[in-house]
This record gives structure tokens, C-alpha cells and sequence, in this order.
């Protein structure tokens, strides 16, 4: 049966490629959506290609996801090449711009582009929090962190049944049902649990790192005299929940995390500059001397002066 629905995919791809009026799924003609034919019924768009033809730079405006059915081929992103082998699966962000180019000519692939109506239905369903759900959620929120994914597949034999079941979807050209959300719904679901198969891409960030590195930026911006009612105006967040948020991502409250960034400020004031130790005080936003020499000597087990002397003598 597999091996029947593969030799009626190629076939049919093969078939598609002769036909001039079919160029929405014509690999080489797909580098804009408008060259997409994504179903309204599902907001997904499921195309085979066998025997790819390179792809010059482009992007999309829905999320992308290629699964290398068999053969191998590079991705490049940012500069960097992505080699792909069967059983590779690559979930793209949305404009994120990318090429492709085939590897032995003899590449099956299915790609498919996800619009962000699909991804709200479909991660409304997702209970368990994961790396790829706060990755496809920040596709539909705009708040784009990642460029992409790449999950190795090849020796898991669910995701494997799923794909064949896109490829006989596509050969019966059924594309546009309801089973089709269902099926990337559950590929979601089973990718969601495979971390240790997922690929992080060097800048991966997650939500929690997201939150904290904005955070430190905004104090870093207004650190003399930052106070958590402007950082919650600034992150558009409620004094509350932004307290709490601060608590559970750094294990100490929002005073805690302005006293820290300020000490590393003033021991590089300290360190690297002779600007007068009362002046550094002031440049921190400590208005009382006495209270920031206390603090520092907490922090760094000696007064600023003596700090900016042991440094000296080194």
C-alpha cells in the first residue's frame, strides 16, 4: 500500500510539472504565497515535489514546514547551510528568508505552509508547553525570536505513518479536509514530546529568556531610576502579574534585579574608570553614600575604594 501511494505521488508530481496551468505547485514558481494554493477550508497548502530545482532567495508569510521524504537537500539561513537527510523535518518562521538547493536530484519532499489561522486552532488543543509550541506561537503573535527548527525523525515510525498519510491525502487529492488539521495537529502533539530529537539553532530563545533579556534591557536603559510600576508600563503589563513573572524567571524579586545590574554597573565604573566613588554612587541612583558603600561591600566583599586599590595592585 506505501509503496503503491509513493509510485501515484511521484507520478502525480511528475504529471503536475508537465502541466502549464497548474503553477501553484510547481516547486519553482513557489516563492511568494500568492503562487500558493492554500486551502480556506484549512488555511494549509500540502505540496509534493520530487527532483527539486534550487530556489533562489524568498520567504513566505505563513509558517513553512519541509519534511525530506527521501534523498537529502541544503537549506541556507542567515548565511548558514542546513543539511537535511531523510527523515529530517524543518519548520521555518514565517519571512524569514531563505534558499534551497537540491543535493542528488532524486530528493522527495513534501513542504507545507501553515497560516496562522490553522496555527490558533490547532495550539489551542496543545496542553503541554513546549519549545515548539512557544515557537509557532510566536509566529502568529509577531513576536519572532527564532528562525527555525529541525527535528530528526527518520527512526520514528508514527511520524512516518502521518506522512504517508499527507502523501495519500495529496495523491486522492484531499488536501483541503478537515483531516488534514487533524494530522498536523497530531504531528504537532508528538514533535512537541521529541525535545531530545529537536536541533536548537544556535540563537534559540525561549519565552522565559525573552522576558528576562527584556527586562535587563529596559533597566539597563533607566537604571538609576527605574521603579516596577515604569517597567510594567513599558512591557504593557500589570504591576502584579509583572512581579510575579519576575519572581518565577529569576528566582528573586524586581528590587533584587535592579540592585544586582546596578552593582555590575558600579564595579565597572570602579574597575575601569577613576571617576570619584561618590560620583559612581550618584551614576547608579544612589543619592546616600553611606548606603551604596554597604551595598557594594555585600556585593563584592570590599568598599569601592579599596575594591579600585586591590584591582590596581594587580
Amino acid at each position: 500500500m506505501k509503496e503503491e501511494y509513493v509510485k501515484k505521488f511521484i507520478k502525480k508530481i511528475e504529471d503536475d510539472k508537465k502541466n502549464p496551468n497548474i503553477k501553484e505547485i510547481q516547486f519553482k514558481n513557489e516563492l511568494r504565497n500568492e503562487n500558493r494554493r492554500i486551502s480556506n477550508v484549512t488555511g494549509i497548502d500540502i505540496v509534493g515535489n520530487f527532483g527539486i530545482n534550487d530556489l533562489p532567495v524568498h520567504n513566505h508569510s505563513s509558517v513553512e514546514m519541509i519534511y525530506i521524504y527521501q534523498g537529502n537537500i541544503t537549506i541556507n539561513i542567515n548565511n548558514q547551510d542546513i543539511l537535511l537527510t531523510m527523515g529530517d523535518l524543518i519548520i521555518i518562521n514565517k519571512y524569514i528568508k531563505h534558499t534551497l538547493k537540491s543535493t542528488d536530484k532524486d530528493e522527495i519532499v513534501i513542504t507545507f505552509l501553515v497560516q496562522d489561522k490553522t496555527l490558533v486552532k490547532i495550539l489551542k488543543n496543545i496542553d503541554n508547553n513546549g519549545n515548539l509550541k512557544e515557537f509557532l506561537e510566536n509566529n502568529y503573535s509577531n513576536n519572532y525570536v527564532n528562525d527555525y527548527l529541525v527535528y530528526r525523525t527518520k527512526d520514528d515510525a508514527i511520524v512516518n505513518n502521518i506522512i504517508n498519510s499527507f502523501i495519500y491525502l495529496i495523491v486522492e487529492e484531499k488536501t483541503d479536509s478537515s483531516l488534514s488539521i487533524t494530522l498536523l495537529h497530531v504531528l504537532f502533539e508528538l514533535l512537541q514530546e521529541m525535545e531530545e530529537r529537536m536541533l536548537y539553532p544556535a540563537k534559540f530563545i525561549g519565552k522565559d529568556e525573552l522576558f528576562r533579556n527584556k527586562v535587563l534591557e529596559e533597566i539597563n536603559k533607566n537604571y538609576m531610576k527605574i521603579t516596577l510600576k515604569d517597567l510594567s508600563k513599558l512591557l504593557g503589563l500589570t504591576n502584579e502579574y509583572l512581579s510575579r513573572k519576575i519572581n518565577k524567571v529569576f528566582g528573586k524579586n524586581f528590587s533584587q534585579v535592579l540592585l544586582e545590574e546596578r552593582m555590575n554597573i558600579a564595579e565597572e565604573y570602579v574597575r575601569n574608570t577613576t571617576i570619584n566613588i561618590t560620583e559612581v554612587a550618584s551614576l547608579v541612583g544612589y543619592e546616600n553614600k553611606s548606603f551604596f558603600y554597604k551595598e557594594f561591600k555585600n556585593f563584592y566583599g570590599s568598599t569601592p575604594m579599596k575594591y579600585r586599590q586591590q584591582i590596581n595592585t594587580k
